[in-house]
């Protein structure tokens, strides 16, 4: 279920290239609000394929090393040939 929205599909392409992402960092690039993009990766938290990482009053997150290759497999699936 947690793979089944293209926004978190979209911050998971994100971590794939950027590595760790905050959702204020994403905001402009997935043209959503910053309180939905928070609301999709906590889902991926909650899903177990993040971790987190608090800074001040910023919370970042990374995609799990053993989930990399499966997320790469499943965006692969996502984009068009």
């Amino acid at each position: 279920r947690a793979l089944s929205n293209k926004a978190r599909l979209a911050l998971l392409d994100a971590m794939i290239k950027y590595g760790e992402v905050c959702a204020c960092e994403v905001e402009p690039i997935l043209k959503l609000a910053q309180p939905t993009i928070t609301l999709h990766l906590q889902k991926l938290y909650a899903g177990g394929l993040l971790k987190k990482r608090e800074d001040s009053k910023f919370t970042y997150y990374s995609l799990k090393e053993e989930y990399v290759p499966f997320v790469k497999a499943v965006l692969s699936l996502k984009k068009p040939s």
